[in-house]
């Protein structure tokens, strides 16, 4: 429901800029055909919304701006209504989908809306309207009366893609995901097997996984710790801990709880045996302070885990690879976290840091 409400807030105000943005421009000459305004927000909704959400503001915003300013006049708003729509699918398919880089998607993208409204105006004009079409006109108008918006849209899109997407919140970047996080993200199930041994879980153990994700560590966790054991998983995305929730119910897993919140400002009167972050330290802000409340957490001998089944280039090769606010998240030498780890009493009891997988493991000792 909150994702539903959010993306028509923000298709609402796209279509609200498409009908306002292009009324300054037509205060001059041919301003609308130069600077083509009702464009950016269209192919900005193909960037940010789902390919529905987009595809509406494609269509709907040259309609609303007709209804209300009369621009674009007929037999126009209705190319232009087919021309959008192009814009905002192709945009969302080839950068949301197929994962296409900005500029990538954004010139293809503008190359099929153009061939769509080339398409329309035949339609319309020769089709329904029994008149001639002059191609040459058509081409001018696409191609050469609207270069200074074509070199606007190629500048200035990008800039504001970026630009808001590295500002969306963590939260809201892994509640986006949470849906497709098991099929976009793939785990060493042999790996985790071997870091669930090299950690030693007990039996009748109480665990904090922090940033639990859709749950990839449960299956390995609770059979280790039994049922007198606890699993508390935490997580910022609510979105994620519904799907773990859904895969691991309550009722086959009485042990086990799912709390959404971040780790620096989780309460409880719960002292744990193990904290572990498995495929998540990386994206702390502050790892120092994330560190000292987690063993604020343990108890005495209790062990604080850092884990990926991937080597750290990987890791870090791989946020660098990616958009959004993980871009530049990074994870730490194991050689880095030693000093840290004395800070806060914490015995370094095992550290690999190798080209199959990382491992650090810390033992509190007060």
């Amino acid at each position: 429901m909150k994702s539903t409400t959010k993306n028509l807030s923000i298709a609402g105000l796209l279509i609200a800029v498409g009908i306002v943005l292009p009324i300054a421009f037509h205060s001059f000459a041919y301003g609308g055909r130069i600077f083509l305004p009702m464009h950016l927000p269209v192919l900005l909704a193909g960037f940010l919304l789902p390919w529905g959400y987009a595809c509406i503001v494609g269509a709907v915003t040259p309609l609303l701006s007709f209804l209300f300013t009369s621009m674009p006049p007929v037999p126009n708003v209705f190319t232009m209504m087919a021309e959008l729509f192009a814009y905002a699918l192709f945009v969302s398919l080839f950068y949301k989908k197929l994962k296409w880089g900005i500029y990538q998607s954004l010139i293809l993208s503008m190359l099929i809306g153009r061939v769509v409204s080339i398409l329309a105006n035949w339609l319309i004009i020769v089709i329904i309207m029994h008149k001639l079409l002059i191609l040459k006109e058509v081409l001018y108008a696409l191609f050469v009366t609207g270069l200074p918006g074509i070199a606007i849209q190629l500048v200035l899109i990008p800039i504001l893609v970026k630009f808001i997407i590295e500002n969306v919140s963590r939260k809201d970047y892994f509640d986006s995901l949470a849906s497709v996080w098991d099929e976009i993200t793939k785990h060493n199930y042999e790996k985790i097997k071997e870091i669930i041994e090299l950690i030693k879980l007990t039996e009748g153990a109480k665990v904090l996984d922090v940033g639990s994700g859709t749950g990839v560590l449960i299956p390995f966790i609770i059979p280790k710790i039994g049922g007198n054991g606890k699993l508390i998983c935490l997580d910022i995305s609510e979105k994620m801990l519904e799907v773990a929730s859904r895969k691991f119910p309550k009722d086959h897993y009485p042990n086990l709880d799912f709390i959404s919140e971040d780790i620096l400002n989780y309460e409880t009167e719960e002292i744990f045996d193990f904290i572990i972050c498995y495929s998540s330290f990386p994206h702390f802000i502050d790892k120092e302070r994330a560190i000292g409340k987690m063993v604020s957490l343990l108890n005495n001998n209790g062990k604080l885990i850092i884990a990926h089944s991937q080597s750290r280039k990987e890791i870090n090769n791989f946020h660098k690879s990616v958009e959004g606010p993980v871009s530049k998240d990074f994870l730490p030498s194991s050689c880095e976290l030693i000093p840290i780890f004395k800070n806060f009493s914490l015995i370094s009891s095992l550290m690999i840091d190798d080209e199959e997988k990382y491992l650090v493991i810390g033992v509190k000792s007060i």
